[in-house]
């Protein structure tokens, strides 16, 4: 049985909270500003400085580590299914 990770643009805004519940602990200020804004998988993908700092995100600095976490989640999901199962 092959592990199938689901598409990050289908996540739901439950799934993009549990994701950035796991991001540095100086990022679990926005868990809020997310969550209100129901904040999904696709929107995670596009989003932008200018829209992390209307969630509140206002520091540089944690925009920068939000939108590294995002690439680095792509980059893994990339990798991810790029694994070919053992039979």
């Amino acid at each position: 049985m092959a592990l199938v990770m689901e598409p990050i643009s289908k996540w739901t805004p439950k799934q993009v909270l549990d994701w950035m519940k796991g991001l540095d602990d100086c990022l679990q200020q926005y868990v809020k500003s997310f969550e209100r804004e129901q904040i999904g998988g696709e929107q995670l993908l596009h989003i932008t400085h200018q829209e992390l700092e209307e969630l509140g995100v206002t520091r540089i600095g944690h925009q920068e580590l939000i939108l590294e976490a995002v690439d680095l989640l792509c980059a893994l999901k990339e990798d991810f299914n790029k694994v070919k199962p053992i039979l």
